[in-house]
């Protein structure tokens, strides 16, 4: 048997929103996601199903479906969501939220943005960050 020992997780990013990190689980990529309450985070979709566990705190899903047709659903604490493959969604934290998001396959995490949407989502954030007075620290779990 081997030895016990840690592993570095790769920092995604800190910002006003929150904080976002990497780590492997038997060949997944995996994404531990900090997001301060009001922030969006997504407009992307992923080439398979993608799956988000809610450790703390709740958010909205907005699952685009084309054709201005959305889905909208609540996650909530030790809730499972599970976002169909090549679907634009997007992630709005409704209190500070604590989550880890993996792919349906081994490998590297895939994700593809919606310029526009994406930009509309930065801007969203910039607000809400004027808002506040000031940039916002991260989520403060995380420390």
């Amino acid at each position: 048997m081997a030895d016990a020992r840690t592993e570095k997780i790769k920092v995604w990013g800190i910002d006003s929103k929150g904080q976002n990190y990497e780590f492997m689980i038997g060949g997944r990529s995996c994404h531990l996601i900090f997001t301060n309450k009001g922030y969006l985070r997504g407009e992307d979709s992923h080439p398979v199903a993608s799956f988000t566990l809610m450790i703390s705190g709740s958010g909205r899903w907005t699952i685009r479906n084309g054709k201005g047709k959305n889905q909208t659903l609540v996650q909530r604490k030790n809730e499972k969501v599970i976002l169909p493959a090549n679907k634009i969604h997007r992630f709005e934290a409704l209190e500070d939220s604590v989550m880890i998001e993996w792919l349906d396959r081994e490998g590297p995490f895939d994700a593809y943005y919606d310029k526009k949407l994406r930009a509309a989502l930065a801007l969203a954030n910039e607000k809400l960050t004027e808002k506040l007075g000031k940039r916002r620290q991260p989520n403060p779990r995380a420390r």
